[in-house]
C-alpha cells in the first residue's frame, strides 16, 4: 500500500506544481519525470560532504636511492657490482682507469722533486756568484779602477734582483706543483667508489658504448629499503602540477593518509633548474604509517577542500534574479521554494552556507530511470590487484664492457666478431703499435747515449775543478814567493787574494753544476727506462699489442675493421663492446604506454600450458633517464642515470629461481606483473555503477543508487577507471560511498530485495 500511496501523493504534487510556479511568477518548469512516476521520485536528503575537485595519480613506494659518481669526467676501468646485488656500506662499486693518472702523478712528483733539489743548489750558486762579484769589485778598488768598481756595483744590484725574481718564480712553481699533485692524488683516491649505504644495486652504468662517464653522472645506484618515500612518474621539480594543492593524501591500506613533500634544499632546486635535470617529487606520510618498497599508493590531490560541510548537488540548485534556490519537500509532501546561500563547489556538489538543515529532502533533476526492482548490495572493502601482461622475456645483459686501444697504431687482427662468445683472458684484437724491436732498440740507444754523455760531462766537470784548483795553488805560490823576497807592491797581495777567492768560488760552482747535471741525468734516465718498460709490455718485439678479455662475455659490436688507425683518447679509440647475460636476471618488455611496476614489486612468470609459476622482484624500472638531487659535504649535486631508448619500455627483474631458463621454454610462458596492489579498497561490481552524460564536460558522470530509509537516492562517485585504476567489472570507488553503504543492483521481480 505504501507504493500506491506514494504514487497518488506524487501525482497530486506534480498536478499542483504549475500552480505553485505560477504563484511565484517563476519561468522555470520542473523537469519532466521518467515514468513510472512512483519509481522516479527525485529527492535527496541534505547531508554533510567533503567538497573539492579530486585529482588522482598512481604513486610508487620506492627506496631512497644513493648515486655514486665521479666529480670529473673519468674513464672507467671496471664496475665491480651487478644489478640486484646486495652490497654493504664501504664495499667497492667501481674503479676508474687510473694508469694515466698514476703516470701524471709520477711525472708531476718527479718534476717537483727536481725543482726543489735544483733550487737548493741554484740558490747556493747565486750566493757564490754574488761573492765573486764582490771579490771582483774589491780587486778593482785595490787597483784604483773606480769605473770598473762602479759597473760591478750595478751588476751586483741586478744579480740581487734576478735572485729575488728566481725566488718568486720558485715559490710560484712549488705552489703550482703542490696543487696539481694534490688534485691528482684526490682523483686517484676518488677513483675507487665505495658504497655510501647498505642495500641493493638498482642501476649500473652501461659502458657498452664507451667507458667515459661525465661529471656527476651516476655510475652505480644503491637503494636503501629502510628509507622509503612515494614517487609519481613524471612529477618532478620541473613539472609539479600539485605544488599549490592544499590537500594531499595517499590511500594506503584503504586509509586516507595525509602526505607532505620531502623537500629539496634551495641549492639542490636551483642546481637542478640550471642543469635542466629535474628530480622526482618525493612524498612521505605526515603521520607515522608503515609503507614498504614495492607497494603502490593512490595519490589524491584536492584544491580548496572543505570537509564535513552541508552540501547539495548542482542538480538541485536553480537561479533567478533573487539568487539561488532549491525545492524542499515538506512533511505533507508539498514542495517549498527556498532561497539558500552557496559556497565552494566541485564537479558534483556545492556547499550550503545557510537556508537548509541536515536531513531535509530537496528535489533534484532526475533523468535516469531508477531500478524498479533491485537487490541490495552492501559495500565492503577488499584487496585490489591489477595485473598486466608483458610482451616478452629474455635474459638481461647485466655486464657491459667497452674495450679501447691501449696504444696508437693500426688494427692488425680482429679475433672475435659480433655475437661470438669468449672467455676471460682470450685475445680479442691485436693492435700494431709500430713499436717493435726497432722502437725498443731506439730507446735502448737513447739510454746508452745518455750514459755516455753523463760520463763525458762528469769528466769535464772534474777537469774544470782540477784546473781551478791548480790555478789557485799557483796564485798561492806567487803570494808566498813575493813575501819571501819582499816583491809585492801596495795592495798586490790583497788583489791576488781576491783572485784566489774567485777561483775557489768558481770551483764550488762547478761542483754544484755537476750535482745539477747528476739530478737531470737521473731524471732523464728514469723517463727513458719507463718508456722502454711500456714498449716491452705485451710486446714480443714485433710491436703488436694484445687487447685481452677481462671477463667472460659475448661481443655486442665491433667498431673497427682491420687496418683502421686508432689513437689513445681519440674518437677512434673504441674498439669493441661486449656484454654478459645473467641467469639471475630477466628483461621484461612492455607494450607502449604501460608503466613499469614499482621498484622491488613482485613479478610472476606463468606457463601458458600448466599451472607452474615463477616469481621475482623488480630491480630496475628501465626508465630512459632519471635525475637525483642531493647534498654531500655541504655541496649540492644533481646526478643522472641514462638508458638507451629502445622504443619500448623494459624493466629488469631478479628471478627467485635462476634455473627457470632450463625448466621452461620461453615461447610457452607469459609474464604477469602487479601494476597495482591496493589493499583494503572499496571495490564494487560494475552492475551497481551507472552513468549519465555530463552537461558541462565532454565526459560521463558515474553514480550509484544508495538505499536510504527504503528509498533510492542517486549518489555521484569518483570511479578509479578515470585514472587507470580498476575496470568495468571490478570498480574501484575513490569517493562517494563508504564501507557499509547499501547500494541497489538491478534485479528481476523474482530475485529483488524490494519486491
Amino acid at each position: 500500500m505504501k507504493k500506491i500511496y506514494n504514487k497518488i501523493r506524487f501525482i497530486a504534487l506534480v498536478l499542483c506544481m504549475p500552480l505553485m510556479l505560477s504563484a511565484c511568477k517563476e519561468a522555470r518548469e520542473i523537469p519532466e519525470l521518467v515514468e513510472p512516476l512512483s519509481d522516479n521520485q527525485a529527492f535527496r536528503p541534505v547531508g554533510r560532504k567533503t567538497i573539492g575537485t579530486l585529482k588522482v595519480e598512481t604513486g610508487y613506494v620506492v627506496p631512497e636511492e644513493y648515486c655514486h659518481f665521479y666529480k670529473r669526467a673519468t674513464t672507467l676501468k671496471e664496475i665491480k657490482v651487478n644489478l640486484g646485488q646486495y652490497v654493504n656500506k664501504g664495499d667497492v662499486l667501481a674503479v676508474a682507469d687510473i694508469e694515466n693518472l698514476q703516470d701524471q702523478l709520477e711525472e708531476m712528483e718527479a718534476a717537483y722533486n727536481l725543482l726543489v733539489s735544483e733550487h737548493s743548489i741554484k740558490a747556493q750558486i747565486n750566493e757564490i756568484n754574488l761573492k765573486i762579484l764582490g771579490s771582483r769589485k774589491q780587486a778593482s778598488l785595490y787597483s784604483y779602477d773606480e769605473a770598473t768598481a762602479t759597473e760591478l756595483v750595478t751588476e751586483i744590484k741586478k744579480a740581487e734582483e734576478d735572485n729575488t725574481y728566481d725566488e718568486e718564480l720558485y715559490n710560484y712553481m712549488t705552489d703550482y706543483y703542490q696543487k696539481e699533485i694534490a688534485d691528482i692524488r684526490e682523483d686517484i683516491t676518488d677513483a675507487t667508489i665505495r658504497s655510501k649505504v647498505s642495500g641493493y644495486v638498482t642501476y649500473v652504468k652501461d659502458t657498452s658504448k664507451g667507458s667515459v662517464v661525465g661529471m656527476n653522472e651516476a655510475v652505480v645506484v644503491v637503494a636503501d629499503d629502510s628509507n622509503v618515500h612515494i614517487e609519481i612518474d613524471g612529477v618532478t621539480t620541473g613539472n609539479n602540477p600539485y605544488k599549490k594543492y592544499n590537500v594531499k593524501y595517499a590511500i594506503i591500506g584503504g586509509q586516507e593518509i595525509p602526505v607532505v613533500e620531502k623537500e629539496y634544499t634551495s641549492q639542490e632546486t636551483v642546481l637542478a633548474k640550471v642543469q635542466e635535470s629535474y628530480p622526482n617529487i618525493r612524498y612521505v606520510p605526515a603521520e607515522p604509517v608503515e609503507i614498504k618498497t614495492g607497494d603502490t599508493a593512490v595519490m589524491c590531490f584536492i584544491m580548496h577542500e572543505k570537509k564535513d560541510v552541508l552540501a547539495v548537488g548542482y542538480d538541485s540548485t536553480n537561479n533567478d534574479e533573487a539568487g539561488s534556490y532549491v525545492y524542499v519537500k515538506g512533511e505533507d509532501g508539498e514542495l517549498e521554494k527556498r532561497y539558500i546561500e552557496l559556497g565552494t563547489g566541485d564537479d558534483y556538489y556545492v556547499e550550503v552556507l545557510s537556508g537548509l538543515e541536515e536531513g531535509e529532502e530537496v528535489y533534484y533533476v532526475q533523468e535516469s530511470l531508477k531500478p524498479v526492482y533491485y537487490e541490495e548490495y552492501t559495500v565492503a572493502r577488499s584487496n585490489y590487484v591489477q595485473t598486466v601482461e608483458g610482451k616478452g622475456i629474455k635474459k638481461a645483459d647485466v655486464i657491459n664492457t667497452a674495450y679501447f686501444t691501449k696504444c696508437n697504431g693500426k688494427v692488425d687482427q680482429i679475433l672475435f666478431n659480433s655475437g661470438e662468445s669468449f672467455k676471460k683472458g682470450d685475445v680479442l684484437l691485436v693492435i700494431d703499435s709500430g713499436g717493435g724491436s726497432a722502437a725498443i732498440q731506439e730507446v735502448e740507444n737513447d739510454i746508452k747515449h745518455a750514459n755516455m754523455d753523463y760520463e763525458k760531462a762528469m769528466k769535464d766537470y772534474d777537469k774544470q775543478i782540477k784546473d781551478l784548483t791548480v790555478q789557485n795553488l799557483r796564485l798561492l805560490t806567487t803570494i808566498e814567493e813575493g813575501r819571501d823576497h819582499n816583491m809585492l807592491g801596495e795592495h798586490e797581495e790583497d788583489t791576488i787574494e781576491c783572485q784566489r777567492d774567485i777561483l775557489l768560488h768558481q770551483a764550488s760552482i762547478a761542483e754544484l753544476q755537476k750535482a745539477i747535471y747528476q739530478l737531470e741525468y737521473e731524471d732523464n734516465l728514469r723517463k727513458l727506462n719507463k718508456r722502454l718498460s711500456k714498449l716491452k709490455k705485451n710486446n714480443n718485439g714485433s710491436g703488436k699489442i694484445n687487447i685481452v678479455a677481462e671477463d667472460d662475455g659475448v661481443v655486442s659490436r665491433v667498431y673497427v675493421i682491420e687496418g683502421n688507425v686508432v689513437e689513445v683518447g681519440g674518437e677512434n679509440s673504441l674498439l669493441m663492446s661486449c656484454s654478459k647475460t645473467s641467469d639471475d636476471m630477466a628483461s621484461i618488455a612492455l607494450a607502449r604506454g604501460l608503466s613499469s611496476p614499482a621498484l622491488h614489486a613482485s613479478v610472476t612468470i606463468a606457463n601458458r600450458d600448466n599451472d607452474s609459476k615463477y616469481s621475482g622482484l623488480v630491480v630496475n624500472r628501465g626508465l630512459n633517464v632519471k635525475s637525483y638531487a642531493f647534498t654531500e659535504n655541504d655541496k649540492a649535486y644533481v646526478s643522472n642515470c641514462y638508458k638507451e631508448n629502445s622504443g619500448t619500455g623494459a624493466f629488469i627483474m631478479q628471478l627467485d629461481d635462476p634455473e627457470f631458463w632450463d625448466k621452461e621454454t620461453l615461447k610457452d610462458c607469459k609474464v604477469e606483473f602487479e601494476q597495482l596492489n591496493l589493499p583494503n579498497m572499496i571495490v564494487v561490481p560494475g552492475s551497481v555503477v551507472f552513468s549519465e552524460d555530463s552537461k558541462t564536460k565532454d565526459a560521463k558522470k558515474y553514480f550509484v543508487w544508495k538505499v536510504e530509509n527504503g528509498e533510492l537516492v542517486k549518489q555521484y562517485i569518483i570511479k578509479g577507471t578515470n585514472f587507470n585504476i580498476g575496470n568495468d567489472q571490478s570498480v574501484v570507488i575513490l569517493s562517494g560511498v563508504s564501507e557499509g553503504d547499501i547500494l541497489a543492483k538491478e534485479a528481476n521481480a523474482n530475485t529483488a530485495t524490494n519486491k
